[in-house]
């Protein structure tokens, strides 16, 4: 079983994060904002949690980025999401990352 940091839980989050765990794959999620609904669920379909700004190395090292397979920025926010990604490059240069961006141009 992978490790996988999904960074974002609204709708996208919680979705990638249901799917992943569905697969059997170790899922931790780092989310600064989010409804708490979808907190719940993730931790219920057995999500680790982080309440904190993945933006912070010491967010995503205590997530497990050292270790992890892959990271999945998907907040609303492009600029934020692409920031995560290549902060996680720069501690993990064999992660795998996919990233959520919404502005076409």
């Amino acid at each position: 079983m992978a490790h996988h940091i999904i960074c974002g839980l609204g709708q996208v989050g919680l979705r990638v994060t249901e799917l992943m765990l569905r697969l059997g794959e170790e899922v931790t999620v780092v989310t600064l904002n989010s409804r708490e609904e979808y907190v719940l669920q993730a931790e219920e379909w057995g999500a680790k949690v982080i309440i904190g700004d993945a933006r912070s190395d010491k967010q995503i090292i205590d997530a497990g980025v050292l270790r992890s397979e892959s990271i999945i920025p998907v907040t609303e926010n492009d600029l934020t999401n692409i920031e995560i990604a290549l902060d996680a490059n720069r501690l993990n240069p064999d992660i795998h990352i996919v990233i959520r961006l919404f502005d076409q141009s």
